[in-house]
């Protein structure tokens, strides 16, 4: 009786692994059918669908005719997170084929004036580059020379951005 027992244990072992190997070997083989892309956020779009699609056909390549097992799903969120744009990235395949992306964007709370360039200090408190898309509506800052005087003003521009009162009517 234990010898049945024992033998029992291993066919079933041996049928959940044979199920198991044949299911992961099915899944390998579809393709991404599509790409939904979903920015947080997006009252203001300093980043489009567009240009976040651009970014995941410059890493992988043509994304709609690999398998599911060919995407390193790690390295696209990297390589989106590596715009300066964006606060948050998160690459999924969901069960039907399709590539979920969801970005989370930096919100800006003040543009700076430098000598030198232009640029936002965003609500992280690092500086942000200007879009080509949108342009926020925040307080303009002048006189900024190093990085301690940015600190120094997120904490100004940040009290400014989390009061309504204030947001509406500090323009400089």
């Amino acid at each position: 009786q234990k010898l049945l027992k024992i033998l029992a244990i291993l066919f079933v072992s041996t049928i959940v692994i044979f199920v198991f190997g044949f299911s992961a070997k099915r899944n390998a083989l579809h393709k991404i059918k599509s790409i939904s892309i979903k920015i947080e956020n997006d009252s203001q779009l300093y980043l489009t669908p567009q240009t976040v699609n651009k970014m995941l056909i410059q890493k992988s390549g043509n994304i709609n005719s690999l398998p599911k097992d060919a995407l390193f799903l790690n390295d696209l969120e990297r390589a989106l997170r590596t715009n300066q744009l964006v606060e948050k990235a998160d690459v999924f395949v969901g069960i039907n084929g399709a590539l979920g992306v969801i970005i989370k964007q930096k919100i800006p709370i003040a543009r700076v004036l430098d000598s030198t360039r232009v640029f936002y200090i965003d609500n992280l408190g690092g500086s942000m580059p200007l879009s080509y898309n949108f342009s926020a509506t925040v307080p303009t800052i002048s006189g900024i020379n190093t990085k301690t005087d940015i600190a120094e003003v997120f904490k100004l521009a940040d009290f400014i951005y989390k009061n309504s009162f204030l947001k509406g009517v500090v323009i400089g």
